[in-house]
């Protein structure tokens, strides 16, 4: 059997001296001049960024506002010429011809649908129960890409030989007309871009279980709100009650004794 060596104490292991391999501070983040560690200021910046509950709600109020202005507002005008009779008396008179949201047909439901989802998905992922805000914030960016998506159609559907009114198309034959986007698909473009926008906005919920912290809190609790403090600064909640539970006659009677009601 061949007898290992004993090494002397401050001889090299594998290239490495003794107190190279003891030192672990390679191991720690340097730290960086500017103050803190680099995950450390990320971390300070994404809370800079973050946005306020307030500029969220202003900008889905917003939002809410474009919607409502689509809802009243003209989103299209075709101008089609009259017929002068062949004699050139002057400037061409046109007769404009205004579309309505409820003039656009499937396209006007499909809007009116997504947005009204979109609306009450941006509410809960504003004022909802932080255990539905992800799901409801997944579903308003649905809802804004499906809205979106109507708002382009009507855009893009438009030529000048033919009139999309009420559901029906029209062929002008050899008259041709202008068509014009008016205000009310803007506001629609608008309104619903700021109300997708506070729903990517929307802070997501802490991952971190309320049990963990305090057992005793509501895991459905608001984070957001303010705790509810005792009125007075020295007041404590009470203690429990102490209840006790003790054996007890019955309070109804057998049916012998309903068959005998003497006894």
């Amino acid at each position: 059997m061949e007898q290992q060596t004993p090494r002397e104490p401050g001889a090299a292991i594998n290239g490495h001296s003794v107190p190279d391999l003891l030192d672990t501070r390679g191991d720690e983040q340097t730290p960086d001049p500017s103050g803190g560690t680099p995950p450390a200021r990320s971390a300070r910046w994404r809370r800079r960024l973050r946005p306020d509950l307030t500029v969220l709600r202003g900008v889905a109020l917003l939002g809410a506002a474009g919607v409502f202005g689509s809802l009243v507002t003209e989103w299209q005008r075709y101008d089609v010429p009259l017929d002068d009779g062949g004699e050139d008396i002057g400037p061409a008179v046109v007769e404009p011809i205004r579309v309505y949201l409820d003039q656009l047909g499937v396209l006007a439901y499909g809007y009116l649908g997504a947005a009204i989802a979109l609306a009450g998905c941006v509410a809960l992922a504003l004022f909802g129960r932080p255990s539905g805000r992800a799901q409801s914030r997944v579903l308003a960016l649905a809802m804004t890409g499906a809205a979106l998506a109507c708002v382009a159609a009507v855009i893009f559907s438009g030529d000048s030989e033919t009139i999309r009114l009420g559901g029906l198309v029209y062929s002008s034959g050899e008259t041709d007309f202008t068509l014009h986007t008016e205000m009310g698909t803007w506001y629609a473009l608008a309104g619903v871009a700021l109300l997708g926008l506070a729903a990517y906005l929307t802070p997501r919920p802490r991952t971190v279980p309320a049990a963990a912290s305090d057992p005793d809190g509501d895991p459905d609790g608001d984070e957001w709100r303010q705790p509810v403090v005792p009125r007075h600064a020295d007041e404590t909640p009470g203690a429990p009650l102490d209840l006790s539970v003790e054996p007890v006659e019955p309070f109804h009677r057998s049916f012998d004794d309903r068959r005998e009601p003497w006894r």
